[in-house]
């Protein structure tokens, strides 16, 4: 129910997709932020308020969500450029009236944070320079912004329709693009990326333990025992291919 205004200035930034400003910390952040402010003479402010509610959630949920990573520092960073990196891919068309009304943040969101922060935990230490400085230089942000997005699961439900917006409809195929991509893969391939990643150091524990969960959906699938999930398909398929691109993982079905 209650912000603080470092954290009002930090959601603005982010939405104006300048998280370098985000890392220089909270006074510098909000002055930043103050200035801008400042110069909006004629916003409707009521819509303004319910604007940065909804900002609110969507940092305190990706928050959470980069916490229970573990990616083992850096927090305020990785969440600062996910979300930036967020609103850049859906062009600031997330709708955030219904974010407002609903007062929490929809499951597709929630997985596309997932995932993204995934790729952006890894750039933010792509670096020789110290992590927490390189986070401040616009040529970080720069950086990112020229990466392959991940594949992300579908958002029509929370993205404001318009122009472009055809990579986050027809959920259900993309839903079942994933599912197949992981089965397909078998039960093996995704214990021994789990084993292989935790052998090298790679990634966290939590996209490791994903890897293994997913391995005994899809031998319980084989069995006729449902299917992998919707959402571990996605995390799991982003986290496969970035195990093959960013890391060199290249499994024995895939050398046939």
């Amino acid at each position: 129910q209650r912000f603080d205004k470092s954290k009002f200035g930090k959601s603005w930034n982010v939405y104006r997709k300048r998280p370098h400003i985000v890392c220089l910390g909270a006074m510098k952040n909000f002055a930043h932020f103050n200035n801008w402010l400042q110069e909006q003479k004629d916003e409707d402010w009521q819509n303004f308020f319910r604007k940065t509610v909804a900002l609110v959630l969507l940092w305190n949920s990706s928050e959470r969500i980069v916490r229970r990573a573990k990616f083992g520092g850096y927090t305020h960073a990785i969440v600062a450029y996910t979300l930036a990196w967020l609103h850049h891919i859906t062009d600031l068309r997330i709708d955030l009236d219904r974010l407002w009304e609903k007062q929490v943040v929809d499951e597709s969101l929630l997985v596309a944070i997932e995932v993204l922060s995934i790729t952006v935990n890894d750039h933010i230490r792509s670096t020789n320079l110290n992590v927490t400085e390189w986070c401040k230089k616009e040529d970080c942000w720069n950086n990112l912004k020229k990466l392959k997005v991940p594949q992300l699961p579908s958002m029509a439900d929370t993205y404001i329709s318009g122009n472009n917006t055809s990579q986050f409809n027809d959920s259900s195929s993309s839903e079942k693009e994933n599912i197949n991509f992981c089965v397909e893969k078998g039960a093996d391939a995704w214990f021994e990326l789990s084993k292989w990643l935790k052998e090298r150091g790679f990634m966290q524990g939590k996209q490791r333990s994903q890897c293994f969960n997913m391995g005994k959906k899809v031998s319980a699938s084989v069995k006729g025992n449902g299917e992998p999930s919707a959402i571990l398909s996605q995390v799991c398929r982003s986290i496969w291919e970035k195990a093959e691109n960013g890391y060199g993982w290249t499994h024995n079905s895939d050398k046939r």
